[in-house]
């Protein structure tokens, strides 16, 4: 049995195609933090119970950062602004994480950031 239901990686893939996806730049972090937290916490909450204490938050941050890779079009500024912006622990988090992602396939333009 998967940690998350299918159904509910696929309700947040539409919620990030619906909600984050369509944000305009300008309006900054604030907007795609407020999603990212919200996305996070939903998440964690339909972890099952007895997985929810190994997998936990980590998996939580790791799901969403994978869902916002693949995505954006370009995570890697998004991820560097995340990172460098947020003041949040979770957030940073999530920024790291999509940075990791990121350099997988590009790892010269991921190691400055940090």
């Amino acid at each position: 049995m998967p940690v998350i239901p299918e159904n509910i990686i696929n309700d947040f893939k539409q919620t990030i195609d619906k909600e984050f996806i369509t944000i305009p730049p300008e309006e900054g972090l604030t907007k795609y933090i407020e999603i990212i937290e919200r996305l996070i916490d939903r998440l964690y909450d339909n972890i099952d119970d007895k997985k929810r204490i190994s997998y936990g938050i980590t998996y939580a941050i790791k799901t969403i950062s994978k869902m916002l890779y693949d995505k954006l079009s370009n995570p890697y500024s998004f991820a560097a602004r995340l990172y460098n912006e947020s003041k949040d622990f979770g957030i940073k988090n999530v920024g790291l994480s999509v940075l990791s992602f990121v350099g997988i396939k590009q790892p010269d333009i991921v190691l400055p950031v940090l």
